[in-house]
């Protein structure tokens, strides 16, 4: 029912984890440590406010930390792949087209698989 919202909040959180990896990293390394606590922790609290102030619903916190757990390991894996079958394109596209793009079909596919709320 909510596909599109979950998956814009999925996708949105990315791309501010990627900015902020990249702004305390560069663009050749971004930091790893930084993107997980800045995806996990926004990730959190985005759909805290959605389930507790908006729908007025108990968060699903089993089911939040096991589509999270399988987001964290599944992006990196995609993200990985498409760098080597995608190498001559630039670090800017490639961070803020490319990767946000396999974050959102992944999440369309993962909201799909396993339902969220």
């Amino acid at each position: 029912m909510f596909l599109l919202l979950y998956v814009a909040l999925d996708t949105l959180t990315l791309i501010f984890a990627i900015s902020a990896a990249i702004f305390l990293g560069d663009s050749f390394r971004p930091n790893p440590i930084v993107f997980l606590l800045v995806f996990v922790l926004v990730r959190v609290l985005l759909y805290r406010i959605w389930f507790h102030n908006i729908q007025k619903r108990k968060t699903p916190w089993l089911r939040f930390g096991i589509h999270t757990t399988i987001l964290t390991l599944l992006l990196p894996l995609l993200i990985g792949a498409t760098a080597f079958l995608l190498p001559t394109t630039s670090n800017v596209t490639y961070w803020y087209i490319a990767v946000p793009a396999i974050g959102f079909l992944v999440s369309v596919g993962l909201h799909k698989v396993y339902k969220l709320a």
